[in-house]
């Protein structure tokens, strides 16, 4: 697993984040939390 792990680190090292992508997945994350919240107000969770 931590091989894995070193695998990973690097290729976010090697990924350079564009900043429409980052914009974009600060978005997707808020939405994503929205959607949490109404379907949990909307189904009693």
């Amino acid at each position: 697993n931590g091989r894995m792990k070193d695998q990973l680190r690097g290729s976010l090292k090697n990924f350079t984040v564009d900043p429409d992508i980052l914009f974009l997945g600060l978005v997707m994350s808020r939405l994503h939390d929205w959607v949490l919240e109404n379907s949990r107000n909307r189904f009693d969770f």
